[in-house]
């Protein structure tokens, strides 16, 4: 779904200011969270709103994690 808008490296960034962390999920993951369940759209609940994705926090990448996936496109 939405591998097809966007590349497979593509990420999306979020900043946990209560935690004072941030903290990485790519494209390609995000899709298969949606796909198992793990993740929900707003499209459902939303009708005629913005779109988007409700995930649990547990299953975004910390910044290690996130650099150990990088290395292997750079």
């Amino acid at each position: 779904v939405l591998e097809e808008k966007y590349n497979n490296r593509a990420v999306i960034a979020s900043v946990n200011d209560e935690e004072g962390e941030i903290r990485f999920i790519p494209i390609r993951f995000l899709s298969l969270l949606l796909k198992k369940g793990k993740a929900r759209s707003t499209k459902e609940f939303a009708k005629g709103e913005n779109e988007y994705v409700l995930i649990p926090w547990k299953y975004w990448w910390k910044p290690k994690k996130f650099q150990d996936w990088l290395s292997i496109f750079i």
